[in-house]
């Protein structure tokens, strides 16, 4: 009885028999491309992959060691190599909101070359601005003006003296302005002497000052109104002749751009502001250096290239392996300026979601959900469809801060969550989000029947391994 219950030794543990493989070593055997015995959640990854629309994010699971992030990676790289490669995505300033930074969308490699050109264009403005302000056409012309002008106030002044001299009064300047006194044989008259003329001269005397007063009030104005006008001229001559010289430069820019809508109407946008702030460019040397904090003038025209997809060959595969919120969905740095953190846009960062837009983007779902505000962002991201890029500690920040709302960029991309089937079950069953968001389930078994077919691609998986490690190759004696 006690024999029958005898289990033999070589039925606990199976043994390979090393004469089943037709190879000597492993480097006789081609490494593996693919996944072993994992056929049922290989074809779910590939439909999700492939399949578009809403909701079609792909939740993988499985246990640890079933080669889950290893293989989705493989397959998502393979899949994103024959795809187009993005645009570019850039914020500039935007000259009728300043806190609302603008967003541009450009083919790959033209957001390097839009930042290249504009710090190129404000550099040639620089110089060629200032040259046309001291040309002689240009003084000659302000000269002009100014001198019309003079002409304009002795007028002015000639009519209000002789007026003075009529009435027996003279014009005195005083801290308020100018002031209408009585005279007697060309000296000034004072209170007392006023005091001891006869009634009817003094009479004649305060209307007569009164009546001048009121000319000098008028003509006063009449200058004020015309040294207005004058500054309004000076500021139309220098638009004219600033607006000729740097045509050229913007010519050359609007014929380049042209097919670009949103980025020929920034650049009307930029050649109307810089000629709004012309003194900028004109004085630009007597301005104070701008160290840490310090107000550039000129920071306002640069872009900010935010995904520059220049380099990337096919759609862009991100694995974010720190998944907290501001490497999810980027962050706006601030600095410290006098007590108060500000920023700007040249300051804003991307973060995985903006990196992987146009492509994929693969999480470990425990690492994400170590981070509650993250995924209720991730899936409010995928819900709207965009990507918003906010501070969320600004709320409980000690020092006073200067933000930013830029402006939301267009989201699409295909999310690939990793993690346990407990997990899955517990997104499943309790948020119904997941559900909606995350149709498509790949389901890694942790065992495979035993046949020929995946014995052999166990020992290719080998190979590839050695090879990939730079190891010595295994004698087929090792690989059973």
């Amino acid at each position: 009885m006690d024999d029958q219950l005898k289990v033999p030794i070589d039925l606990l543990c199976y043994r390979c028999d090393e004469d089943r493989f037709s190879f000597t070593t492993t480097e006789e055997i081609i490494p593996l491309e693919g996944i072993i015995g994992q056929e049922r959640a290989a074809r779910a990854l590939k439909f999700g992959l492939k399949v578009k629309g809403d909701g079609y994010n792909i939740y993988v699971a499985g246990q640890n060691g079933t080669g889950k992030s290893t293989y989705v990676r493989s397959e998502v790289t393979r899949l994103a190599a024959v795809q187009p490669s993005p645009g570019d995505w850039c914020y500039v300033y935007s000259f009728s909101q300043p806190s609302e930074p603008k967003m541009l969308f450009l083919s790959p490699g033209w957001g390097e070359k839009l930042a290249k050109d504009l710090d190129e264009l404000i550099e040639d403005l620089k110089k060629e601005i200032p040259h046309v302000f001291n040309s002689e056409e240009f003084k000659e012309q302000q000269q002009q003006i100014l001198n019309n002008f003079q002409k304009e106030n002795s007028r002015i002044a000639l009519e209000v003296e002789r007026l003075a001299r009529e009435a027996g009064l003279a014009v005195t300047q005083t801290p308020t302005g100018f002031s209408a006194i009585p005279v007697k044989e060309g000296k000034p008259l004072s209170q007392e002497e006023i005091a001891d003329l006869p009634l009817e001269e003094r009479k004649n005397i305060e209307e007569q000052t009164q009546r001048l007063q009121w000319r000098l009030m008028e003509a006063l104005s009449q200058v004020k109104a015309r040294s207005r006008e004058v500054q309004n001229e000076i500021d139309a001559l220098k638009r004219g002749i600033a607006s000729y010289a740097i045509d050229p430069y913007f010519h050359r820019l609007f014929a380049k751009y042209r097919e670009l809508s949103e980025v020929s109407e920034y650049l009307r946008r930029l050649m109307e502001d810089i000629l709004d702030n012309l003194d900028y460019f004109k004085d630009h040397e007597e301005l104070p250096e701008t160290g840490a904090g310090g107000f550039d003038p000129f920071k306002k025209y640069k872009v900010n290239v935010l995904v520059d997809n220049c380099e990337t060959c096919g759609a862009p595969v991100v694995m974010e392996t720190n998944p907290n919120y501001y490497n999810l969905f980027g962050m706006l740095e601030y600095q410290d300026v006098k007590g108060m953190a500000v920023t700007d846009f040249t300051r804003i960062k991307p973060g995985a979601l903006h990196k992987a837009n146009g492509g994929y983007l693969i999480l470990q779902a425990k690492d994400l959900l170590a981070h509650p505000i993250c995924w209720e962002a991730l899936k409010r991201a995928i819900k709207n469809k965009e990507i918003r890029i906010e501070n969320i500690g600004e709320q409980t920040k000690i020092l006073p801060i200067s933000s930013l709302k830029p402006e939301p960029i267009s989201l699409s991309v295909k999310i690939i969550l990793i993690g346990s089937q407990e997990i899955y079950h517990l997104l499943y069953n309790f948020d119904e989000d997941f559900r909606k968001y995350f149709k498509i389930m790949a389901d890694f078994d942790s065992d495979m029947p035993l046949t020929d077919q995946h014995v052999e691609k166990y020992a290719s998986f080998i190979s590839s391994m050695v090879r990939k490690e730079g190891l010595l190759h295994f004698h087929r004696s090792a690989v059973a």
